[in-house]
C-alpha cells in the first residue's frame, strides 16, 4: 500500500452545529432552525413547542405534536420531509412496516435509533422545522411533555453552520483501487455527506467531475473514500467538499492526489549515492531505477540553492545509472532531483539530495617568494600558482638545522596574492630561513615553497623572546580559558605575556596592558558573535617589546549555539497558516526573517521577527496554493543562517 501526497485547500475549525440541552439539539439549515428532541423516553408522547426570540418577554407556542397513529400518518410525513432534508437524504418507507412494528412495541433499541438519526425523529414527529426563524436573530427553544420541561440555551440563527475538519489525511493504492482515508468525528455520522469530484490528471487538463465512491463512516473516527470506478491507469485529483442532510455545504475543499497505476509499473528513483570523484573536480552520482522498461524519460536538475532556481543537469533513458557532474566550488551544497516520466506520461519527482564535492585537491606551492625589511618587521609577499588555492601558511626556522614551525594562521588569497608581517623580535645570534605553503578550497596543503635566507641585524635593542608554548583552551558554556607554561624561569627576559584573538579582517590585541608573567592564563567572554576563534600569545620584554608568536589554538563553537531551528512545522486553519519553530539561542540572534513562496514562484521575504519568537502567522495565503517557508535568522555579527525549508499546501 503507497502513501501518495495529500492537498489541503482550507480548514474550518471545529465546532457543533448547534446547542444541546438534555432533550433538544438545535441546527441551522436554509430554511429554519431543525429542532430534534432526541430522548428515547419522549416517543408516543405527545408535545407542545415553544419559542422565545431576543427581546420578547414570553414563549409562545409554535407547534402542538402528537405521535402518529398509524403507518399512513407516517408515510404522510415522509412526503412532507422532502421539503425538509436535502436530495440524496430524504427518508423513504422502505422497510417502514418493520420499523413501524418495533415502535408501537417499544422496542428500546429500535425508539433510540428513531430519536438518534433527524429524519426518523421527524417523520415520527421526535423533531421540528421552525420556518419562521429570521437568520440573525437569537432564539430560545422549551419543550413541554406532560409534567418535563426541557429548556434550550439561547441560539444565534446563522448561516452556514460548521462542519467538522477532516484530519489525519492519507491516500493509498491497494488493487488499483484509490482508497483516500481521514479523520472524521463519528458524532457527524448520520449529519454530514461527502461531495466528491474526480479528474485524471495524466490525460491533459480535464475538468473535475461527479462521481459515487464507497463512504464508510466507522466507529474509530475515521472515514473511509473508496474509489472502485476507475477504467485506465493514471494519476488522479480528488475534490472532497462536506454537505449536510439538509443542504449546507461546507466552505471548506478538500483536495487528495492518487493513483490506481499497480506499484510494480510505476518507475521510481532510489539507491541514490553521491560521492567525490577521486581523479577530477567532480561529483559521481549513481542510482538504481524500477521498471526501466516502462520509463521515458528521466531528468537531473541541480542548483546551488535549496528552494532553486534548479536548472537541467542531464536527461536519460531508463538503462542509465550513472552521471559525471561536473562542479565550480569545492565544500559547497549542491542539491538535485530526478524527474522520471514514464510510459503513461505521469511525471513523479523524487526527494531532493544534497551533496559536497569533498576530494582532495592538492594545491601548487607558491610562487615568487620575496621579503622586504621595514621598522615593523619584515614583509613577505608571493603569488599564487593555481585557481583552487584558498589561503596560505608562513613557517620559519631558527639555523639551518632547526625545524620549520607555522607564524601566521590562515591567510585568505587577496587578488591571487598573499602577504604576512613578521613583526617578532628575532635573536640576532641566528639565521632564518622562511617559506610558505597554500591551502586549496579542500583544505588541503601543498609543499612547502621555496626558501628565503634572513639574518637579523647585530646589536637589536632587545633579548630573543621565547614565545609560550603547551597552550591549552577550553570552555565553560560561557567562557573560554587559555593557560600556558609560564617559561619566565627558564628565560627571565620574558616579563609579560600578550593574547591576541583572530578578528573578521585582523588579528585583536585582548591585553593592551600586557599581562604580568605570573598569570600565564587569560579568560575571554567577548566574542562578538563569533563561532571559530584562534588565539597566539606572544612574549614581551621589560620595555613591552613583543617576541615572536606561539602557535595558534583554536576554539569552534559552532555547535554550542542553536542558530537555525531545528524543527520547523505548521497549522492551518481557513483564514491562514501558522508557522512554528524550535528554539534558538537568542543571545546570539538579533533578529529573525521568514521567507515564502508561492507554487514554484521565488522565495521572498515577507517578515522580520523579534529574536525570542516561536511562530508567525500568515493570512496572506490564498486557498489551492502551495507554499513553501524558511525560517532564517540573522546573528549578533550580522550573517544569515538559513534554516530547511517546509511547504505546506492550503
Amino acid at each position: 500500500m503507497k502513501k501518495i501526497v495529500i492537498l489541503l485547500t482550507a480548514l474550518l475549525p471545529l465546532a457543533a452545529w448547534g446547542q444541546k440541552s438534555p432533550g433538544l439539539t438545535l441546527r441551522a439549515t436554509p430554511k429554519g432552525i431543525f429542532i430534534t428532541f432526541g430522548h428515547p423516553d419522549l416517543a408516543g408522547k405527545p408535545q407542545e413547542l415553544q419559542r422565545k426570540a431576543a427581546g420578547e418577554a414570553a414563549f409562545k407556542t409554535i407547534a402542538q405534536l402528537t405521535p402518529p397513529q398509524d403507518i399512513d400518518r407516517v408515510r404522510e410525513n415522509i412526503r412532507e420531509a422532502a421539503g425538509v432534508f436535502a436530495a440524496g437524504a430524504q427518508p423513504t418507507d422502505a422497510r417502514l412496516e418493520k420499523v413501524w412494528a418495533d415502535y408501537k412495541a417499544n422496542n428500546r433499541q429500535t425508539v433510540g435509533f428513531i430519536s438518534a438519526v433527524p429524519q426518523l425523529a421527524y417523520i415520527f414527529n421526535l423533531a421540528w422545522l421552525d420556518r419562521d426563524a429570521v437568520a440573525g436573530r437569537t432564539y430560545q427553544y422549551r419543550l413541554l411533555s406532560g409534567s418535563s420541561r426541557f429548556d434550550s440555551e439561547e441560539f444565534n440563527y446563522i448561516l452556514p453552520p460548521f462542519f467538522p475538519v477532516l484530519e489525519q489525511q492519507v491516500s493509498a493504492n491497494d488493487d488499483e483501487v484509490i482508497r483516500m482515508e481521514v479523520g472524521f468525528p463519528t458524532v457527524w455520522k448520520q449529519l454530514v455527506t461527502a461531495d466528491v469530484k474526480r479528474k485524471n490528471i495524466t490525460q491533459g487538463p480535464e475538468m473535475y467531475k461527479d462521481i459515487r465512491p464507497l463512504i464508510q463512516v466507522s466507529d474509530k473516527d475515521k472515514m473511509e473514500i473508496i474509489d472502485t470506478t476507475l477504467r485506465v491507469y493514471g494519476a488522479y485529483h480528488y475534490r472532497v467538499q462536506l454537505s449536510d442532510i439538509f443542504g449546507n455545504k461546507d466552505t471548506s475543499v478538500y483536495y487528495f492526489e492518487g493513483n490506481n497505476i499497480p506499484k510494480e509499473l510505476v518507475p521510481e528513483v532510489s539507491d541514490v549515492k553521491i560521492t567525490s570523484t577521486p581523479d577530477k573536480r567532480a561529483l559521481q552520482m549513481t542510482w538504481n531505477v524500477s521498471v526501466p522498461e516502462r520509463v521515458q524519460s528521466i531528468t537531473l536538475y541541480r542548483s546551488r540553492e535549496y528552494e532553486g532556481p534548479y536548472r537541467v543537469a542531464g536527461v536519460f533513458n531508463g538503462k542509465d545509472k550513472s552521471y559525471t557532474d561536473a562542479i565550480d566550488e569545492a565544500n559547497e551544497l549542491y542539491f538535485y532531483y530526478f524527474e522520471v516520466k514514464d510510459i503513461f506520461g505521469y511525471a513523479t519527482r523524487s526527494i531532493r539530495y544534497h551533496s559536497v564535492y569533498e576530494g582532495n585537491s592538492i594545491p601548487l606551492p607558491p610562487e615568487d617568494l620575496t621579503l622586504t625589511e621595514s621598522a615593523e618587521g619584515r614583509q613577505l609577499s608571493w603569488s599564487a600558482s593555481d585557481r583552487i588555492t584558498r589561503g596560505f601558511y608562513v613557517f620559519r626556522k631558527e639555523g639551518l638545522n632547526g625545524t620549520f614551525e607555522q607564524v601566521s594562521p590562515i591567510i585568505l588569497i587577496r587578488e591571487e596574492k598573499g602577504t604576512y608581517l613578521d613583526s617578532a623580535r628575532l635573536n640576532p645570534e641566528y639565521n632564518y630561513f622562511y617559506t610558505v605553503k597554500s591551502e586549496s578550497d579542500t583544505y588541503t596543503q601543498s609543499v612547502f615553497s621555496d626558501t628565503l635566507f634572513y639574518q637579523p641585524v647585530p646589536g637589536a635593542r632587545s633579548a630573543y623572546l621565547k614565545p609560550p608554548y603547551d597552550i591549552h583552551i577550553s570552555y565553560d558554556g560561557k567562557v573560554a580559558r587559555l593557560s600556558w607554561e609560564n617559561i619566565h624561569e627558564d628565560y627571565p627576559e620574558v616579563l609579560g605575556y600578550q593574547v591576541y584573538r583572530k578578528g573578521e579582517k585582523d588579528d585583536e590585541l585582548l591585553t593592551p596592558r600586557p599581562l604580568p608573567f605570573s598569570q600565564n592564563m587569560y579568560l575571554d567572554s567577548t566574542f562578538n558573535g563569533a563561532l571559530q576563534l584562534s588565539y597566539v600569545i606572544v612574549s614581551v620584554d621589560r620595555e613591552g617589546n613583543p617576541g615572536p608568536r606561539s602557535l595558534p589554538v583554536h576554539l569552534d563553537l559552532t555547535g554550542a549555539y542553536i542558530l537555525v531551528p531545528d524543527e520547523t512545522g505548521y497549522a492551518s486553519d481557513a483564514k491562514g497558516i501558522t508557522l512554528k519553530w524550535t528554539g534558538i539561542s537568542a543571545e546570539q540572534i538579533k533578529n529573525i526573517k521568514i521567507y515564502r513562496a508561492e507554487d514554484n514562484g521565488k522565495i521572498q521575504l515577507v517578515s522580520t521577527l523579534d529574536n525570542r519568537k516561536t511562530q508567525y502567522r500568515d493570512i496572506a495565503v490564498k486557498k489551492g496554493k502551495s507554499y513553501t517557508y524558511q525560517v532564517s535568522t540573522v546573528d549578533i555579527r550580522g550573517k544569515e543562517n538559513r534554516a530547511e525549508p517546509i511547504m505546506v499546501n492550503f
